[in-house]
């Protein structure tokens, strides 16, 4: 029984992990869901998000597409809109709007 467990968790965090259209739609997510779950931070640069929690002290996240995301830049207050200038890692660099 152990062991069954064990392959049956395996197998679906394989199925989980690459996250294919067809995949998410099989367990449910739809293909909106997909450009979220696979976003990588450089294909954001020059998009649009909102604050999500304020950047203070030039740190903060923000939101695009309902991920958030750690972020810097000159302090912002929750909700403003920013554009996105450039990625460091997984760290969006931000402008006001």
């Amino acid at each position: 029984m152990e062991i069954v467990f064990g392959w049956l968790l395996r197998a679906l965090s394989r199925v989980l992990r690459f996250r294919s259209p067809a995949t998410a739609t099989a367990i449910g997510l739809g293909n909106e869901s997909i450009g979220a779950l696979s976003a990588k931070p450089a294909d954001l640069v020059g998009r649009i998000g909102h604050v999500e929690i304020a950047i203070a002290a030039g740190r903060g996240r923000v939101r695009i597409d309902g991920v958030s995301w750690p972020a810097e830049g000159e302090d912002v207050s929750i909700d403003h809109p920013v554009r996105i200038v450039r990625v460091d890692g997984n760290r969006l660099i931000i402008e006001r709007i």
